[in-house]
């Protein structure tokens, strides 16, 4: 997949204590790690809509790898998004489109998040 920096990431780089992490981009006093960027950020809501709907054409709505996907914990749906591969490798590029997709789209919304933070 692609690359995102989490604010987690950056105060652990930073040895920065863990209210550095907080996610500035939902304000809701949580670690901006992975797993909440891709699964519980509310800033992201319509992102990850957009990243579900690709996955579920990516993935073919009938087929069972499918509906086990959108089935799964979030840990399993964030290692799949990660690059887990699958047996199809059309597939497995398909998905990994998709997040990258996402991935560009979450990094534009940090970085309109950071400017607005610099300049209010």
């Amino acid at each position: 997949a692609g690359t995102c920096e989490t604010e987690e990431h950056r105060a652990e780089i930073c040895n920065l204590p863990p209210s550095f992490s907080v996610c500035p981009l939902c304000n809701a006093e949580v670690v901006q790690s992975v797993n909440h960027l891709i699964h519980h950020c509310t800033h992201l809501n319509a992102e990850r809509n957009k990243l579900l709907s690709c996955m579920r054409s990516a993935l073919g709505p009938a087929s069972s790898f499918c509906s086990s996907f959108f089935d799964a914990p979030d840990s399993s749906k964030t290692k799949i998004l990660l690059g887990a591969p699958s047996d199809d490798p059309i597939v497995d590029r398909h998905v990994d489109m998709a997040f990258r997709k996402f991935l560009l789209r979450v990094e534009s919304a940090s970085l309109a998040c950071r400017s607005q933070a610099m300049h209010p």
